[in-house]
């Protein structure tokens, strides 16, 4: 094991490992009021709305959800930014869902994570696809805006 210079890291099978005590911090913890139901029941109706066929379609009412520096992880592993959704979502059919397992937890007083379990299915039946939904809203000039979502398949004995 050698020891980097003046880093306070010491080097082991190639890798730097921190060879310091964490620090702890006497800050007081940060009291943050938990959302309030007018702010769940808002972001639940936004999170509700973009599942929409009548939003999804609609460049315009996107455009009205998402922020400019909007980012998805989608559940697909790739990942997408504002325009690339709207794209995508234009020309996309539609299909019935369900939101079970909804959280609201604020981050700050104007930011807000959500948390879900959404189940969906084609139109036509068939079987539902479960994923585990996250999202980052931002209240900017009187509104929700999303900055942020994720969407992961959920294993077979979640569903």
């Amino acid at each position: 094991m050698s020891r980097l210079a003046n880093t306070g890291l010491q080097r082991t099978a190639g890798f730097a490992v921190c060879a310091l005590k964490p620090k702890t911090f006497a800050a007081e913890p940060i009291a943050m009021a938990q959302p309030d139901t007018n702010i769940e029941r808002q972001l639940r109706e936004l999170e509700e709305s973009h599942l929409r066929s009548d939003v999804r379609s609609s460049p315009e009412s996107m455009r009205a959800l998402l922020a400019e520096e909007f980012v998805e992880f989608g559940s697909s592993g790739c990942i997408y930014d504002r325009a690339a959704v709207i794209a995508a979502l234009s020309g996309q059919s539609g299909f019935n869902s369900r939101i079970d397992d909804f959280v609201v937890r604020a981050l700050s007083p104007e930011v807000a994570l959500t948390t879900y379990r959404l189940s969906a299915w084609s139109t036509s039946g068939g079987h539902a696809r479960v994923t585990l939904r996250s999202s980052v809203w931002v209240h900017r000039a009187g509104c929700w805006l999303l900055v942020f979502h994720q969407g992961t398949l959920a294993s077979e004995g979640a569903a």
